[in-house]
């Protein structure tokens, strides 16, 4: 009878030193979005930075009060004891919504003016002029262009529904959606660990002479993902 597999793990608890919490390990991605007005890129745009209940960064004019869909941070920028995290890759996603006034609106509902090029040329204007840097205390384990960080959600490039308003001869894309697909920053050959108390965050920078603009307000997300080590309760 062949000996089991030694590098199969028999369960998720991890055995704690003597006198510490027992931890159960799960998947479990961590996660913040940050806010962009409808308006020139800010040369610098935080993320991590608050927890649910708390105001979305970067929600300049039309402040977002924060739901369990923008983060699952109970604490901002680290993690309560005894909780760890183990992070094997970093992604980043823009949602092809408007969030202005923090709705999550479908654009061109009203066959307006607004193009079909739209989303797509907002996620290029994004990805195309902004970096990002993840950092655990004064290090960095992250600094590279946002398109190297793809958000690997969603539909491949630019997809869209064209409709007909009869009445008014006018002829529009009313669905367009874009997102940025391949490989994210993969970490998994040398992760990262989160030790709890430990703080972490993660920016967008943009610092050209005269930074692009978006067409509507966008959130953006940061996702880490990785091993959740919590209490077993």
């Amino acid at each position: 009878m062949p000996a089991p597999d030694a590098a199969i793990r028999p369960t998720r608890m991890a055995e704690p030193p003597a006198g510490r919490a027992a931890l159960e390990l799960l998947h479990y991605p961590l996660y913040s979005a940050a806010a962009l007005d409808a308006a020139a890129l800010p040369r610098q745009l935080q993320f991590f930075s608050y927890r649910v209940g708390g105001t979305v960064s970067g929600a300049g004019s039309a402040a977002i009060t924060a739901t369990p869909f923008h983060t699952n941070l109970e604490t901002p920028n680290f993690l309560a004891a005894p909780k760890t995290f183990t992070v094997q890759g970093v992604r980043v996603v823009m949602s092809p919504l408007s969030y202005a006034g923090g709705l999550a609106a479908i654009q061109d509902t009203a066959l307006t003016a607004l193009t079909a090029h739209q989303q797509f040329e907002d996620l290029l204007r994004l990805t195309t002029s902004a970096a990002l840097r993840f950092f655990v205390g004064p290090k960095d384990y992250v600094q590279a262009p946002l398109f190297a960080c793809p958000g690997n959600a969603g539909i491949a490039g630019l997809a869209g529904v064209s409709v007909s308003d009869t009445n008014a001869a006018v002829s529009v894309a009313r669905r367009v959606s874009a997102h940025t697909m391949g490989r994210g920053f993969d970490m998994r050959q040398w992760p990262v660990l989160l030790a709890n108390q430990q703080s972490f965050g993660a920016e967008l920078s943009c610092n050209w002479t005269t930074n692009p603009s978006l067409a509507v307000q966008r959130l953006v997300f940061v996702v880490l993902d990785g091993i959740l080590g919590r209490e077993v309760s």
